[in-house]
C-alpha cells in the first residue's frame, strides 16, 4: 500500500477513453513497475487511424509512481473505414508493448476478446515467471488463476522472493477475475442469442400479424405490471 497508495485509473467520457495501470513488481529505484492498459472507441477504424492514434495514446493520462514495463492499447469500433485486414501491432519494439483493434457492433463481443487478450497475456506472465523459478506444475497442483488461492505459493515462491511472490498472486488475482468475467460475458452474449433467435419467427410474419402480437405483449406486460 505504501508503493501504490491509490488506484491509477482514468476515464474520459466525452473521447471515450478508458486507462488502469495494473502493479507488476516492486522496483527499487523506481518505486513500481505497472502493466498499462488504455482503451478508445472509434466511430471508424483503419490501419492509418490505428497507428495515429496508438501514437497520442501512448501518453499516460494518469501516470503513477513508477513506470511501465508493458502495456496493451486497444481501439474499438463499430466499422471500418475502408475495407481491409486490420491486425494487431507491436507500437514498442519490446515485448509486452501491443495495439490490438477490435471492430464490432456488439459491445458484449469486444469486451470478451478485450478479456481473453488480457487472460492470455497473464497465463504468459505467470508461467514465465514460474518457469524461472523453476517451479513446474507438479511441483504444485495448481491453475494459474488460483495461486493466490494455495499457501503453499507463498512457501516455495518467497523462498526465492516475497516481491516475485507478491507479482505472482497479483497476476493470479487478475487471471482469476478475467476467467469470470469472461464466463459471465459469454452467457450474456448466449442470452441475446436467445431472445434474437425467438424473434425470428415474428420478423418472418407479415407486418399486420406483427402488429398483433407486439400489441398482445404489449398488453401482458401491463397487466403484470
Amino acid at each position: 500500500m505504501s508503493r501504490m497508495p491509490c488506484n491509477y485509473c482514468k476515464t474520459d467520457w466525452k473521447d471515450g477513453v478508458y486507462e488502469v495501470h495494473i502493479p507488476t513488481r516492486e522496483d527499487p529505484e523506481f518505486n513500481m513497475a505497472y502493466y498499462r492498459i488504455i482503451v478508445k472507441v472509434l466511430p471508424e477504424l483503419d490501419m492509418e487511424t490505428a497507428k495515429q492514434e496508438s501514437q497520442k495514446l501512448q501518453a499516460s493520462l494518469n501516470p503513477p509512481m513508477g513506470y511501465k514495463d508493458s502495456e496493451l492499447i486497444v481501439l474499438v469500433s463499430p466499422k471500418l473505414k475502408k475495407r481491409g485486414f486490420l491486425r494487431a501491432f507491436k507500437h514498442v519494439k519490446r515485448p509486452g508493448f501491443l495495439t490490438g483493434l477490435f471492430v464490432t457492433k456488439v459491445p458484449e463481443i469486444a469486451f470478451k476478446r478485450l478479456l481473453t487478450v488480457l487472460k492470455n497475456f497473464f497465463q504468459r506472465r505467470i508461467a514465465k515467471l514460474l518457469e524461472r523459478l523453476e517451479v513446474r506444475p507438479w511441483h504444485l497442483d495448481y491453475k494459474e488463476d488460483t495461486l493466490y488461492y494455495i499457501n503453499d505459493v507463498t512457501y516455495i515462491i518467497e523462498h526465492f522472493s516475497h516481491g516475485i511472490a507478491c507479482t505472482v498472486k497479483c497476476f493470479s488475482h487478475c487471471l482469476s477475475w478475467f476467467v469470470g468475467k469472461i464466463r459471465s460475458v459469454k452467457h450474456e452474449i448466449g442470452v441475446q442469442n436467445m431472445i434474437k433467435l425467438s424473434f425470428r419467427p415474428l420478423r418472418e410474419m407479415p407486418k399486420r400479424d406483427q402488429f398483433r402480437v407486439l400489441e398482445a405483449l404489449q398488453v401482458q406486460v401491463n397487466g403484470h405490471g
